[in-house]
């Protein structure tokens, strides 16, 4: 079994509120849900309305595959619009 996690921090130009950031936050990771297979839930930042910290999880049979499901959702999330990717921890685990 293979994990992959990866750690996302975000820069939120256009939210000045912790409101403006949770309706930011909601739409971004709905919409990476229904998209994607994976776990996904802000770890981070959390009272700060200018950055967001999200963890992201999947799990899978081989490497290849967790790391490209990874890439590909990190990859979505960064051209949403909404938030500016600053910084990108990638884990994969073999257990």
């Amino acid at each position: 079994m293979v994990v992959g996690v990866v750690k996302l921090r975000f820069a939120l130009p256009g939210c000045a509120s912790l409101k403006d950031k949770r309706r930011a936050l909601r739409s971004l990771l709905d919409r990476a849900r229904s998209r994607f297979t994976v776990a996904v839930g802000e770890v981070g930042a959390l009272e700060d309305p200018a950055s967001a910290e999200l963890g992201l999880a999947t799990v899978g049979n081989d490497r290849r595959v967790v790391n490209a499901a990874l890439d590909q959702v990190v990859s979505f999330l960064d051209s949403g619009g909404e938030a500016v990717l600053t910084e990108r921890t990638l884990e994969i685990l073999n257990l």
